[in-house]
């Protein structure tokens, strides 16, 4: 599986959908540093994010693995699509 280098998504995209989809609440800077490693080369191994628990707030570090992350490249890909 790679990613394609011409997928991106922008920081309110990806904050979005990791609240959705990873469970995970994240400032900013965060998104922007996670729609980078998603569009990176070396990302398919997945990285690690630290942020809040969407639902309690906890703070905690997880693991983007590399199906979220396809899945992330999916819809940057039917974003483009749709616009």
């Amino acid at each position: 599986m790679s990613l394609e280098k011409e997928t991106t998504l922008n920081a309110a995209d990806m904050q979005h959908w990791l609240r959705d989809r990873a469970g995970i609440r994240v400032g900013p800077h965060t998104a922007e540093y996670a729609a980078r490693q998603c569009t990176a080369s070396h990302s398919t191994a997945g990285f690690y994010v630290i942020g809040a628990d969407a639902r309690t707030g906890r703070p905690i570090r997880r693991l983007i693995p590399p199906a979220l992350l396809a899945e992330a490249a999916g819809t940057a890909s039917s974003n483009r699509a749709a616009q």
